[in-house]
């Protein structure tokens, strides 16, 4: 339910920054130190207590979500059909622009992997 090391790297290379918890660590980050996956972990209310060694989140490379995907998505004003062929097993995205003009598309075998596709055709065309 998150990107791999290899699309996190390209996707933060290109611009792409959390639109949530700006600047912060959440409970339900994933990151990847050395070849270790961590989930940070901890109490989210009434006040954060992160679990995970703080080396995990000062060190690691962040991988984000398929949530931290749709909001950038949302908060970034483009509008998306993604569908599901479930005999071809298969995930298609649409991205339009606020006047319904249609301005990336892609396919893949998951979710977070078309979102990955969509978004890093977006960032690689300055929109």
């Amino acid at each position: 339910m998150y990107l791999r090391e290899k699309d996190a790297k390209k996707l933060i290379s290109l611009g792409f920054k959390r639109t949530y918890y700006v600047d912060e660590i959440a409970p339900f980050d994933i990151y990847k130190l050395n070849d270790d996956e961590w989930c940070v972990g901890g109490r989210i209310i009434p006040d954060e207590i992160l679990l995970s060694p703080e080396e995990v989140y000062k060190n690691g490379l962040w991988l984000p979500n398929i949530y931290d995907l749709m909001l950038w998505l949302e908060r970034n004003e483009f509008k998306y059909i993604l569908s599901h062929n479930y005999e071809g097993l298969l995930y298609r995205i649409e991205v339009f622009d606020e006047d319904k003009n249609i301005l990336v598309k892609a396919k893949g075998g998951t979710v977070e992997n078309v979102l990955f596709k969509a978004i890093s055709k977006l960032l690689e065309m300055k929109i």
